[in-house]
């Protein structure tokens, strides 16, 4: 509701009256906070000031509750250094038995590396496909730009092969790649169908 009186009339969003003046604004210069950049008028700028060195400019310290809660116990802070060494340890080991583990994991993809090459057998799996990706692209820049300029597409050099998924099984009678699952239907049926 807007609220008269005042200077300008404002809404006064309780529906209590007009705004007391001393709350309207005033064209004046604002100050900018050198600590977090907002600005203020001048009077707030001063108690803003020592506020904003103490509250936002100062790292908490954080605050340890099983430190808190055991002032009283002997040796509890060499218990609890201990126990924290414990839980990392813990920890590692948990991620470590994790890698070792997991078959589908990005430690075992690590080590299904493309052995095309002897560069290639020492790269991730990660940069071995973006490579062949990347290569793949810039023979099909290559294709289009020659199609634009009318030049004949033999003399262009034949593209990169297509990086087949190492984990893919081929069907020794199509030469086809394919899953584990999908391998074990295709290949008795593609027997019979080629024999």
């Amino acid at each position: 509701a807007k609220a008269s009186g005042g200077r300008g009339g404002f809404t006064d969003p309780f529906g209590q009256g007009a705004m007391p003046d001393e709350y309207a604004p005033v064209d004046q210069a604002l100050r900018e906070c050198g600590g977090c950049g907002r600005s203020f008028n001048p009077k707030a700028y001063a108690v803003h000031q020592k506020v904003c060195k103490k509250v936002f400019q100062t790292k908490r310290q954080a605050f340890d509750v099983a430190a808190a809660r055991a002032p009283d116990v002997p040796d509890a802070m060499q218990f609890l250094a201990k126990a924290k060494e414990e839980e990392k340890y813990e920890l590692k080991k948990a991620t470590q038995a994790l890698k070792k583990k997991a078959p589908t994991g990005r430690a075992v993809k690590a080590d299904n590396r493309s052995a095309t090459s002897a560069g290639q057998a020492n790269k991730p799996a990660w940069k071995a496909q973006s490579e062949a990706f990347r290569a793949q692209m810039r023979a099909a820049n290559q294709y289009t730009s020659a199609v634009a300029q009318g030049k004949n597409l033999k003399d262009l050099p034949p593209p990169p092969p297509a990086a087949i998924d190492p984990s893919f099984k081929p069907c020794p009678h199509c030469g086809r790649s394919f899953s584990e699952k999908a391998a074990e239907r295709h290949i008795p049926k593609c027997n019979d169908i080629r024999a």
